[in-house]
């Protein structure tokens, strides 16, 4: 009886332990793609800081939209036994670190977009729709 109620368990620890290292991939997977596409973004605007630039950030944005949302919105239920803390904390800090790098280009076109009317709503759209993934 000790022998099958410690193999349950036993069993039941190594299910859990094989989930969490299978949610960790996913939220890294998710971490890089996140990474990959803001860099390119911001990349596309910092290289062409007009509304045509800001067209093409725009254009890779909604491309990836609504996986990324999708994707999101489902790793944010993830509870703290489904994930390492490492992985969470690279989850939460990517996130952070990639919505400050889109509010950044705001700020350092601030002026142009007073000037060039266009390239403001463009880039205040991109913005939006951005953090629109992240639920804010």
């Amino acid at each position: 009886m000790k022998n099958t109620i410690l193999g349950i368990l036993i069993l039941t620890i190594l299910a859990f332990a094989g989930c969490s290292a299978n949610k960790d991939a996913e939220v890294k997977t998710f971490v890089t793609d996140v990474d990959k596409i803001t860099n390119e973004i911001t990349t596309k605007i910092n290289s062409n800081p007009t509304a045509a630039g800001v067209e093409e950030a725009q254009k890779v944005l909604d491309g990836k939209k609504s996986d990324l949302k999708s994707r999101y919105d489902k790793l944010k239920e993830l509870r703290g036994f489904e994930l390492s803390e490492p992985v969470m904390k690279s989850f939460t800090d990517s996130i952070s670190k990639n919505m400050e790098s889109i509010a950044n280009l705001q700020i350092k076109n601030a002026e142009k977009t007073v000037t060039d009317e266009a390239f403001g709503k463009k880039l205040n759209k991109l913005y939006t729709d951005y953090n629109a993934i992240f639920g804010v």
